[in-house]
């Protein structure tokens, strides 16, 4: 009886350090944690004479510039709820097609002033996790899906903390915001985000509230974040009424904010992740990952392109990533592209219009130079993308150095597509003095 009891409590501990091991391992291998920077990144002055570390160039002539930004993120935002819905036989409309039209119609009636891209957001799709990728362009980890009900002030350089350095910070709605980025807010009016029951309150919150902020000229950049659409998916699912409401009534809030800007305003709409056909999120299936990025002003400051297609087909639409943004905001508005960021430009952006010409984005740039040799105005723009592109790369290559160390063969990467676009950069500008 004794030996037998001791084998079983010989077994049990076997056991239980099998599985302590076994969560160890699974932590240490799938639940990763990313190493967060707290340098941050600074703009380089016309007048210093030698090299500053963490600084690069914040203002490029030839590229477009905005003095103010109303960023609206609509959560949830999917972006088959934004383009037309095309039909088929003998199939019932969903309760959400074709109610939030504004968006799509801008971008047809004014294309060089609007245009409507797929985004794309990397799991996981939690709303913390999505603000953090979203102003820090860096990348989220499944261990931090655990603090989306606790978040905590972002310590990283972040798009807001530069936009603070540069300007006053007005925001409305989530107030996740609140916890995350406080210190950077001149001006915050957070709602409790957490009853999904609630369709209501945080939207007219930030429908009462955002426009006054917008009206305030001291505001440089203006944030408002609503729960609405989220919310409606969460307790009824994207086929139900109350969606197609919720997003009819958002409808009409967008198209009178594109209304109150003025020319040196930028507004973006953005999505931070989809839903499931359930109204749930937090994966990485299509419908959880894909959004709605749409980006408007009233001054002309695009070139139709393939971000305005005429075609209502959702596959034909330039896909971006969510950590895309954020060095194209902070070039939009001459800040520093915060120190972690990983994404590259959304070089359609970036690039002025021509009075409806062709866009010289930087896929087609090489073709351009040759059939526009004398085009001094063209050449000039490509050759300001170029710099941007080799600031932002010489800035990963920091940052990675740091992260991962000197000797990686993700840096030396890096170091290999810097000297590529120096040789680019060199061969283009021969090109234009000839």
């Amino acid at each position: 009886f004794f030996w037998t009891c001791h084998n079983r409590m010989h077994a049990s501990v076997v056991v239980m350090l099998v599985a302590l091991l076994g969560a160890f391992v699974f932590m240490q291998g799938f639940l990763l944690r990313r190493q967060e920077v707290s340098t941050r990144s600074r703009c380089k002055t016309s007048q210093a004479t030698t090299p500053v570390d963490n600084a690069e160039r914040c203002h490029f002539e030839h590229l477009n510039q905005f003095d103010r930004v109303v960023l609206v993120v609509v959560d949830a935002l999917r972006f088959d709820f934004v383009v037309p819905y095309k039909q088929s036989d003998h199939e019932r409309e969903p309760a959400f097609a074709n109610k939030l039209q504004s968006l799509y119609s801008k971008t047809q009636s004014e294309p060089n002033n609007a245009a409507l891209f797929r985004f794309m957001a990397d799991p996981p799709t939690t709303t913390m996790q999505r603000l953090k990728g979203l102003t820090t362009g860096g990348l989220p980890t499944f261990l931090d899906i655990g603090s989306n009900f606790d978040a905590a002030t972002v310590v990283e350089d972040n798009l807001i903390a530069q936009w603070h350095d540069s300007g006053k910070v007005a925001f409305v709605g989530d107030d996740t915001w609140e916890e995350l980025f406080s210190p950077y807010l001149s001006t915050s009016i957070p709602f409790p985000s957490f009853n999904v029951h609630d369709l209501d309150t945080v939207d007219q919150g930030v429908m009462n509230n955002l426009p006054q902020l917008i009206a305030d000229a001291a505001n440089q950049f203006v944030i408002g974040h609503m729960l609405g659409v989220d919310h409606a998916g969460h307790r009824y699912g994207p086929m139900h009424t109350a969606m197609g409401a919720k997003l009819q009534e958002t409808d009409a809030f967008l198209s009178s904010i594109m209304d109150s800007i003025g020319n040196d305003t930028l507004l973006v709409v953005l999505g931070d992740h989809g839903m499931t056909s359930s109204g749930d999120h937090g994966g990485e299936s299509q419908s959880e990952l894909e959004s709605t990025l749409f980006v408007y002003s009233p001054r002309a400051f695009l070139s139709p392109s393939s971000t305005t297609l005429k075609s209502v087909a959702a596959d034909k639409y330039e896909i971006v990533s969510q950590i895309d943004l954020v060095p194209t905001l902070a070039l939009l508005t001459n800040v520093p592209t915060p120190y972690s960021s990983v994404g590259a430009t959304i070089n359609s952006l970036l690039v002025r219009g021509h009075g409806g010409s062709s866009s010289d984005t930087l896929e087609h740039a090489d073709a351009s130079m040759t059939e526009r040799r004398d085009d001094v105005n063209s050449s000039e723009t490509y050759l300001a993308i170029v710099d941007a592109q080799l600031d932002n790369l010489q800035r990963i290559h920091r940052y990675a150095a740091l992260v991962l160390g000197s000797e990686e063969h993700a840096v030396r990467d890096l170091q290999d597509a810097i000297v590529q676009h120096k040789v680019a950069a060199r061969f283009l500008q021969q090109q234009q003095q000839q």
